[in-house]
């Protein structure tokens, strides 16, 4: 993105002259993805309905966020953010950006905003993830920051409202919770050698498929108002943040017919149990540390004994969590208190008196955040007892 094109704004936009089914649009936008992408049925579908619903912004105040997540290199995650630029309503495309250029940038020109390579300069940008997690909703899309107006310095507002494409590597490892929670995440996979998908030069996609774009900004044209209809028959199966993010392409589902509403409904029941509505980072953390604790048969461990446990096993992934480094001892702990779960000093002879973490502290978090496991329930019924036996926790004491 230069200077150049940011301050010309965005290209002028053809029409279709004639309307379009819906169905007939929606059906050849999920083939076209499909023919270049390697993706499931219902992944293809989601990106369809995203697509669509970046020309409807403003259909139920809410414009989910679309995550385009791999696992490393060369799985496709450009190219379908490429493929989605030049569909989208309005696109601005960065593989970088300040908080600065961001807010201004939305609140001027309204567009579809689509950032490649994010995971290479959104890690720990807790600004720019306060900033995305307030444009998904119209409610409350404003940041404010102090300017220099005639020579005073003044609060201005800014709305970041608007559609959001990120592309990356560890995505959830780079966006927090709330940004998560707020996204359709499509996990990319590397194409196997038996797979083929029809390859368009970067620089001659635009030509390529303007006739779908010009479709796409006829439909804004002609489907607008019923877009503007609340979807009133969510599947019960999603979260209530899940049915938020659902709402604005159900509603552009619907324009398709009774087919595209089931459609929609198989696509966003599959993506939930894909794991995009599945556990939070914090969530996995504690589902990790119950699997440790089924083998550790003391009252209390260590803070450096867990950090170890969950670190050593590459299987876990917490010994690359900051960006190739271990997890530390206070993200351990900051996590935990999300669950109330507090270090403390955890005597171990007389003269080693550690911070660590009591395993009983944890048995309610278990219950209450993790689904139900026979053999890690059981697993703490000794830790209890013996804790019990002990009698004396005279060494205990909160703190970090």
């Amino acid at each position: 993105m230069s200077i150049n094109s940011v301050a010309a704004g965005p290209m002028p936009e053809l029409t279709s002259k004639e309307p379009r089914n819906p169905s007939d649009l929606f059906n050849e936008l999920v083939k076209t993805i499909k023919n270049h992408i390697i993706l499931d049925d219902y992944q293809a579908v989601v990106v369809a309905l995203w697509i669509a619903s970046t020309y409807v912004p403003d259909a139920t105040g809410v414009a989910p966020i679309l995550v385009i997540n791999a696992p490393e290199r060369a799985c496709g995650k450009s190219v379908l953010l490429g493929l989605v630029e030049v569909l989208v309503h309005k696109p601005l495309s960065t593989s970088n950006m300040t908080q600065a250029s961001m807010f201004r940038l939305l609140n001027d020109r309204q567009p579809t905003l689509l950032l490649d390579e994010a995971d290479t300069f959104l890690y720990g940008k807790t600004e720019l993830h306060g900033m995305l997690n307030s444009g998904y909703s119209k409610q409350n899309p404003f940041v404010y920051r102090v300017e220099v107006v005639k020579d005073k310095l003044t609060p201005c507002r800014y709305n970041v409202y608007g559609p959001k494409a990120l592309a990356g590597i560890a995505m959830d490892r780079v966006l927090p919770d709330p940004t998560i929670s707020r996204s359709f995440v499509i996990e990319m996979r590397r194409k196997l050698p038996g797979e083929s998908v029809e390859r368009v030069r970067p620089g001659k996609m635009a030509e390529k498929f303007s006739g779908l774009k010009a479709d796409l900004q006829r439909f804004k044209k002609d489907y607008s108002e019923q877009v503007m209809v609340e979807f009133d028959d969510l599947p019960v199966e999603l979260s209530d943040r899940m049915q938020d993010n659902w709402a604005p392409l159900f509603a552009i589902a619907r324009c398709g017919g009774q087919e595209w509403i089931d459609r929609a409904k198989v696509a966003s029941i599959s993506l939930a149990k894909a794991g995009s509505d599945g556990q939070s980072l914090s969530n996995s953390l504690l589902t990790d540390i119950r699997e440790i604790l089924q083998h550790h048969d003391s009252a209390t461990i260590t803070t450096a004994d867990l950090l170890w446990a969950l670190t050593g096993d590459s299987s876990y992934g917490w010994g690359i969590y900051n960006q190739g480094k271990a997890l530390s001892a206070r993200q351990l702990a900051r996590f935990l208190a999300n669950y109330k779960i507090k270090p403390r000093t955890v005597r171990q002879s007389a003269t080693s008196t550690p911070k660590g973490y009591w395993v009983c502290d944890f048995k309610d978090a278990f219950e209450r955040y993790l689904a139900p496991v026979e053999v890690a329930d059981a697993s703490l019924e000794p830790s209890v007892s013996k804790l019990a036996d002990e009698g004396d926790n005279s060494f205990v004491s909160s703190g970090f």
